[in-house]
């Protein structure tokens, strides 16, 4: 199964609540991955991946923010998912992002996105 989610306009999806639920019984277990490709394409937007099938997690290959502030101050918040590539492609494209895992509640973790990407400015 290959989603693809893109937010490739200017301020496109900022501030939206994207919200990608997979159910219990489902089979998917691939998302190709997410794409904010234009200035503050997603400032602002709160991004939820939720798999609740506790059997196996959903493998997220990529997610980029390629453009100014186009991840500025966005929440990703992911149960059930590992996150493959994740990248900041210019100064500023990532400023406030953040990743929270909650697939266990009661202990979420947080993190900058920075922290864990790839800057291609670098």
């Amino acid at each position: 199964y290959r989603f693809k989610a893109k937010c490739d306009g200017v301020a496109s999806c900022a501030g939206a609540t994207l919200n990608i639920f997979y159910p219990a019984n489902h089979n998917y277990w691939e998302m190709t991955g997410m794409w904010f490709s234009a200035t503050h394409a997603a400032a602002d937007a709160v991004v939820n991946v939720g798999n609740y099938n506790p059997l196996r997690r959903i493998d997220l290959k990529h997610i980029e923010c390629s453009d100014p502030g186009s991840c500025y101050n966005t929440k990703f918040n992911f149960m059930g998912v590992d996150l493959g590539d994740f990248l900041c492609g210019v100064p500023g494209a990532c400023d406030g992002c953040t990743i929270t895992d909650w697939t266990y509640p009661s202990a979420p973790t947080t993190i900058n996105c920075v922290d864990i990407a790839k800057l291609l400015w670098l």
